[in-house]
């Protein structure tokens, strides 16, 4: 343990940025979804990347772990300044994950853009499809649920 991640960042301070001290003894088998999840990337970080590829990485975790875990990777992504880049079937979390976004139709570029260009200014059908149209969906299942306070 006594490696360093880029920049001379100690092993120590590497698992308590990772808040993964606790558990240095705990078999796999002990630990939760995303208690694993921050070992794969600390386990990412020893090789020193510049790019950082995430493949679904909040896919199986419940909805406040998945959260608790999309703040580390950004995070990560600043401390260590990496380029990150996520791949996600679920548009928000690329839009709240990401500074831009690259979408793919059928093996083509559909949009490339800031959140914000994605969300007001979609340019084919598939982005209002694909984005907008389940961001709507969301926003009224909250509604329905919790009223218009949340919505």
């Amino acid at each position: 343990m006594a490696c360093a991640i880029r920049k001379g960042l100690p092993a120590r301070r590497r698992f308590n940025f990772l808040e993964l001290q606790p558990h240095l003894k705990k078999r796999i088998s002990e630990l939760s979804g995303g208690q694993k999840q921050r070992v794969a990337l600390a386990r990412t970080l020893v090789t020193k990347p510049r790019i950082l590829l995430l493949d679904e990485p909040l896919s199986a975790l419940d909805g406040v772990i998945k959260e608790s875990i999309k703040q580390r990777i950004k995070s990560i992504a600043r401390e260590f300044k990496l380029t990150t880049i996520i791949v996600t079937h679920d548009p928000e979390e690329a839009l709240t994950l990401s500074d831009k976004i690259l979408i793919i139709h059928q093996g083509k570029v559909a949009q490339f853009g800031t959140p914000q260009e994605i969300v007001h200014q979609p340019e084919n059908e598939f982005v209002q499809e694909f984005i907008i149209k389940q961001l709507h969906i969301k926003r009224q299942n909250i509604y329905n649920l919790f009223g218009e306070r949340y919505a």
